[in-house]
């Protein structure tokens, strides 16, 4: 039930058991028993918020029930002082029943949040080992994989910052980035090293490699988006990529972020079979690639912090340099 249906179930009830406790006669011994269960049953709704909402919810709706309860005992003040003592201590409970409650559901609350937050961090460090693992194997087999593959994951991570996503969706964007060429593992090295340029044949091996990155990830529970992204690295904005041929928003996000910063890494890297490009160079390529290979927003986004970063470190260069002539000087 959602937070909304849980408001207006409270509130319905505490209308319902008002109105029944109201028009219920007193002066029949034989209905007197309908008026005394619905007085009690304020305790339903005051418990039920207790459950869901906490203490707060528990001391709420118990002063609510207080509130509804009270002009019932106003009326009826004139009567024997067993009645009123009864009735003052049919409040007192409402209020005792929401604090115990709301406590005990708070603190329950409270255990359950700190046992997830331990499975979380454990299952964190376990993903950070496999990680580890998977990274290192790489490093042994293709440095330059590796490389390409970290800073891919810091390009990554700052375009998610600057998007504005939750730390949860940079961490999977980040660890996507780190892993998504992990599957080359499975491409042979006469392919992956080779300086020339590859035959049709060769480079459906190579295409292979996102999917079997997709296997080697696949069992590490907790990392599903991780997996989703990697898988779709490859896949183009237009529809034209592999290994589904995914268009625009069918494409996970992380993946489309990805791709952003996987296209730039791979331009303004030195690889074996072309040269890199400076980053002026590199982002007027990707502009041509913008709404057919790349998201174009996404794109737009990253030449943006690209560029902002580049202006930042060459004022950095000449307020160093002026510095340096004037001490010189």
């Amino acid at each position: 039930m959602k937070g909304a249906s849980k408001t207006l179930f409270l509130a319905l009830s505490l209308t319902l058991i008002t109105v029944v406790h109201y028009t219920t006669r007193t002066d029949d011994p034989h209905i007197y028993f309908v008026h005394v269960i619905f007085a009690n049953l304020y305790l339903v709704p005051i418990v039920f918020s207790a459950y869901w909402f906490g203490l707060l919810g528990g001391l709420l709706v118990a002063a609510a029930s207080v509130i509804l309860y009270a002009p019932h005992v106003i009326l009826q003040w004139p009567g024997s002082a067993m009645d009123r003592a009864s009735q003052a201590g049919t409040m007192a409970l409402f209020l005792l029943v929401g604090l115990a409650a709301g406590h005990l559901s708070s603190m329950e609350k409270r255990e359950r949040l700190r046992a997830e937050r331990a499975e979380a961090r454990s299952q964190r460090r376990a993903i950070a080992t496999a990680i580890t693992t998977l990274e290192q194997a790489l490093k042994v087999r293709d440095s330059y994989t590796r490389k390409h593959s970290e800073r891919t994951a810091t390009l990554s991570m700052a375009l998610a910052k600057r998007l504005g996503l939750h730390e949860a969706e940079c961490e999977a964007i980040w660890l996507a980035a780190l892993m998504h060429d992990v599957g080359k593992i499975g491409v042979r090295d006469d392919i992956l090293l080779k300086p020339e340029q590859l035959t049709d044949k060769e480079m459906e091996m190579v295409r292979k490699h996102p999917v079997i990155a997709e296997q080697i990830l696949k069992p590490i529970k907790g990392i599903e988006p991780v997996v989703a992204a990697v898988r779709a690295h490859h896949e183009n904005y237009d529809g034209t990529g592999y290994p589904l041929g995914l268009k625009g928003e069918q494409i996970p996000f992380g993946a489309q972020v990805l791709a952003v910063a996987d296209t730039f890494s791979a331009l303004t890297d030195d690889r074996i079979y072309h040269r890199h490009e400076e980053v002026g160079e590199a982002l007027r390529t990707m502009e041509t690639m913008a709404g057919n290979k790349l998201n174009p927003r996404l794109f737009d986004e990253f030449k943006e912090m690209i560029t902002e970063t580049v202006s930042e470190v060459d004022s950095q260069q000449s307020y160093e340099s002026g510095t340096h002539e004037n001490r010189n000087g």
